[in-house]
């Protein structure tokens, strides 16, 4: 799923790394499949949670509106004995599952979410799907390509 923009610290490292994702920090429900919006994206340990339906429960205790999210989808996909819709929660849910396992993710995106429901922009680089960077005012700025 290409997310669109990202958000990074000119500080951080702009090399790619094929084992990171990007994931959405809005609920799974806010957006219908094909129609997201733009995003943040930020580095998770994709080693941070096992792919299984207890470790993803687990992890997602941190935030308490996902982990009922991944429960009704887990149930409802249980009560069909639907191995494909099983699969298919945890596999929709996991993502998730590595932002909330991931030490400091959260934190991270929060504070960032708070910068900028604040209007601090100040050192944000933003990236267009193609990976131009932009600063906040949508001006095209040199910060080197993100991959």
């Amino acid at each position: 799923m290409n997310l669109g923009l990202t958000v990074s610290s000119p500080a951080s490292s702009s090399t790619p790394h094929p084992a990171r994702s990007t994931v959405d920090i809005r609920s799974p429900h806010a957006v219908p499949a094909g129609e997201e919006k733009p995003i943040m994206a930020h580095e998770v340990d994709p080693h941070s949670c096992e792919r299984t339906p207890e470790a993803i429960r687990a992890a997602l205790q941190r935030r308490p509106d996902w982990l009922q999210g991944f429960e009704q989808d887990w149930l409802s996909a249980a009560a069909d004995f639907d191995q494909a819709a099983l699969d298919a929660v945890t596999d929709k849910w996991f993502p998730f599952a590595l932002a909330c396992a991931t030490p400091g993710y959260l934190d991270e995106v929060e504070q960032t979410v708070k910068r900028m429901t604040e209007g601090d922009t100040e050192g944000m680089v933003f990236r267009d799907a193609d990976g131009n960077a932009y600063d906040a005012e949508n001006r095209p700025i040199d910060a080197g390509r993100s991959g």
